[in-house]
């Protein structure tokens, strides 16, 4: 009975993260703009005579002072703006200034800034929501695990190749999320989760397998490659 409480407990937190992540995925965005791209802001005023383009705000909070009048054809203005100012993932925000001769009014038209150029349907971002949480829980299950193994020197190629394994299946996921997905937040939490990765499940486990490997050569011992300790959990399964 415990057991099944359990069992319920953690389906029903995933069920919540999920949810959470999409809605964090898909709050506060703009219409999408693809990466690297032209783009033409328009404007539509009935009164003004003259727009200017008079900054850019980039998602990384920098900006750009311009004043750059748009071209007027009857009641609508237009600018054409050079892809060199959409390399960056995020939101990005064009502040204009209209005046009508006597009076002047600002505004700002903002754009989301995706890899694809693409808004994602509410189910792929849960297929990707849900993906990014297994593997996280793989990547928390088996640093654990590691540690473990590492403090006594019994990391072998087996495991070395499974923590390998699920790093690489992070930056798949990333390269995925790029191709169809093309959330900015999305990305930024794999680039997060990646960078941290590097670290507990490249560097770590190289090292400690180096270490392993290096004390077992020094003790005259023949390197293990996973058959003595698969052996060995298989017998201790079988008690």
């Amino acid at each position: 009975m415990k057991i099944q409480t359990i069992n319920r407990a953690i389906v029903s937190l995933l069920v919540v993260a999920v949810i959470l992540c999409a809605v964090v995925l898909v709050r506060g965005e703009y219409i999408p703009q693809q990466q690297n791209t032209n783009f033409t802001l328009v404007v539509v005023s009935n009164n003004a005579t003259e727009c200017n383009l008079t900054s850019i705000t980039y998602p990384d909070g920098s900006a750009t002072a311009f004043n750059i009048k748009m071209n007027k054809v009857g009641q609508t203005f237009s600018l054409f703006i050079y892809q060199g100012n959409y390399t960056l993932l995020g939101d990005e925000c064009h502040q204009i200034v209209c005046s009508d001769g006597n009076q002047y009014e600002t505004g700002s038209i903002c754009r989301t800034i995706t890899g694809n150029g693409n808004r994602p349907e509410g189910s792929v971002i849960v297929l990707f929501s849900l993906i990014l949480l297994v593997i996280m829980g793989f990547l928390i299950y088996e640093f654990i695990v590691m540690i473990g193994h590492f403090a006594g020197l019994d990391i072998d190629v087996v495991d070395l190749a499974k923590y390998l394994g699920t790093y690489f299946a992070l930056f798949a996921l990333y390269q995925l999320g790029i191709a169809y997905l093309g959330n900015p937040t999305f990305n930024n939490w794999i680039l997060l989760f990646i960078k941290i990765g590097a670290f507990t499940h490249v560097i770590v486990p190289i090292t400690g397998f180096l270490i392993s490997i290096t004390i077992g050569s020094l003790s005259k011992k023949n390197v293990d490659f996973g058959t003595k300790r698969i052996y060995r959990r298989t017998q201790i399964g079988k008690v």
